[in-house]
């Protein structure tokens, strides 16, 4: 392979990059969970990106625009719009609020349970990781990709198992069968 045609392949796949990126920001489907920027998130406030409002807790992203009555602008809880707010969560709002590294272990379960809380809601979407908070302390950016990578698999297998276990219970209401004159139950199709 030439020095050139290295080169222009190269070029092709950034092209290629950045047209699926922006295609996927003008969509707004930003489909399986990601890795997002500092950034980025902060754009998700609810002030940008046709009203979108996205939260993170230690560094994970949750979309919680179907709760603008308490994330939107000027809400009680729009400080937590655009970012990892993660302190905030246990009353502390000694900046930076994403960093939870010199959080007791106590206040670091808190932070734990607002987490879970988010998991599992049933109105707001796990959207991603974020990729450069300072909830990571001194972990170092090997561990940092490994530990991201890990953790989005982790959650594409648990959104696949939760949606897999939404759609295979059985429904727990029996109808009643049907009484029709001259015609045995037995005979009925449900």
């Amino acid at each position: 392979m030439t020095f050139v045609s290295a080169i222009s392949s190269v070029a092709a796949g950034v092209a290629a990059l950045v047209f699926s990126i922006l295609f996927a920001f003008i969509l707004e489907d930003h489909g399986p969970a990601r890795v997002y920027l500092v950034e980025e998130l902060a754009r998700y406030d609810g002030n940008n990106l046709r009203g979108k409002i996205y939260l993170a807790v230690r560094g994970r992203i949750y979309d919680v625009s179907s709760g603008k009555q308490f994330y939107g602008d000027g809400m009680t809880y729009a400080h937590f719009a655009g970012r990892d707010a993660s302190r905030a969560f246990i009353g502390n709002f000694e900046e930076p609020l994403d960093r939870i590294d010199d959080l007791s272990e106590a206040d670091l379960e808190g932070v734990t349970e607002w987490m879970n809380l988010y998991d599992h809601h049933e109105k707001y979407q796990y959207r991603g990781w974020l990729q450069d908070g300072l909830h990571w302390g001194f972990w170092n950016r090997i561990a940092k990709v490994e530990c991201i990578t890990r953790e989005i698999q982790a959650d594409q297998l648990f959104q696949k198992s939760k949606n897999t276990l939404q759609v295979s219970l059985p429904t727990t209401r029996q109808r009643e069968p049907k009484v029709v004159p001259g015609v045995s139950t037995t005979e009925l199709s449900y």
